[in-house]
């Protein structure tokens, strides 16, 4: 088995029958850069590890997860129940924040805003980094938060939150919608 490292992503090589196969074996950060900051209702701002200038104290995300399902008929296509709002699943390492993370799971402490930014090149203009999206989540949980080894990136942690109101916003095109979750996931 050969190794390769791509953007700090480790990808194995097996070769079957002269057949050459590359698999992603750890994750790396996000290809569209992203980041989060939280604010806790007791704890206050959750220190995150960026020290990158404009995005200090800030968590750097390695992966990223949202989904609503608007539940419908097969036949008609027309609704058939309320919005189900899965949650928001985010994957980081383990940093300076992780205590206090796990702190307000245990405590059923709520984050009065979670911000999470993702930046890549803009549709127009110099291509030169930009923020491509914000989600805002408002009165946010934690309902899951657990940790596992990764080889060759090291502890790593998956967060799955939930909401009372979402807010997802173009900083492009200044336009933005909003959700709000009317019983908890």
């Amino acid at each position: 088995m050969k190794t390769l490292c791509i953007g700090g992503a480790t990808l194995a090589a097996l070769t079957f029958f002269s057949t050459t196969v590359w698999a992603q074996v750890t994750p790396a950060p996000a290809q569209m850069p992203a980041f989060a900051q939280f604010t806790a209702q007791k704890q206050g701002k959750i220190k995150g590890e960026v020290l990158q200038k404009g995005r200090e104290e800030q968590m750097q995300l390695w992966g990223f997860e949202w989904e609503i399902v608007s539940p419908r008929d097969p036949a008609s296509g027309a609704a058939t129940g309320r919005v189900q709002h899965k949650g928001v699943r985010l994957l980081r390492k383990v940093g300076a924040g992780s205590v206090q993370l796990f702190q307000a799971l245990v405590t059923n402490e709520n984050f009065t805003v979670v911000q999470l930014s993702f930046f890549g090149a803009p549709s127009k203009g110099s291509g030169a980094e930009a923020m491509l999206q914000s989600i805002t989540l408002n009165n946010a949980s934690l309902a899951s938060y657990r940790q596992f080894e990764q080889p060759g990136v090291g502890l790593m942690e998956e967060l799955v939150l939930t909401y009372q109101k979402l807010t997802i916003t173009n900083p492009e095109t200044g336009v933005s919608s909003a959700t709000e979750s009317s019983s908890r996931v």
